[in-house]
């Protein structure tokens, strides 16, 4: 996170998104936070189920959501 930060303050990247395999109430999910310079950011779910045997991974409804900013200050009034 320290690379990204030092990144963003030098402007050298216009987006960063950080990517996580995380818990949910009801199993698995994949956590993508997304942010850009211009202040969108927003959190993304996609649900997953890995079946015990076999290789297929059964996805569910992406969700999405607002995120706080991570990378890049917010100005503030």
């Amino acid at each position: 996170m320290q690379r990204i930060e030092g990144w963003t303050r030098a402007g050298e990247l216009r987006a960063a998104a950080l990517v996580a395999d995380v818990r949910v109430d009801d199993g698995d999910a994949i956590r993508a936070e997304i942010e850009h310079r211009d202040g969108h950011v927003v959190t993304v779910l996609l649900p997953y189920e890995k079946p015990r045997f076999g290789r297929a991974i059964e996805c569910g409804d992406l969700r999405a959501g607002p995120a706080r900013p991570r990378f890049w200050p917010v100005a503030t009034s």
